[in-house]
């Protein structure tokens, strides 16, 4: 399954692999391959990057920087 992808955009089936399980993430070089390969933007593939980026965070630990405010 890793194996056919990896050869076909020229990389190690462990990258894809280690993509699969969250172990590596998508650069934008690889984006553009899975773009190339699968379909969809380069975008579509670094935004999921970027979600599973962000769904990772512990939001609490920046619960104790307020907010910028303008004041009127």
């Amino acid at each position: 399954m890793f194996t056919a992808l990896a050869n076909h955009i020229g990389v190690l089936p462990k990258t894809i692999y280690e993509i699969c399980i969250g172990r590596r993430g998508i650069s934008p070089g690889m984006a553009m391959k899975l773009s190339q390969a699968l379909g969809g933007r380069p975008q579509f593939w670094v935004n999921l990057q970027m979600n599973w980026d962000l769904s990772q965070l512990d939001v609490k630990a920046f619960e104790d920087i307020p907010p910028i405010a303008a004041e009127a």
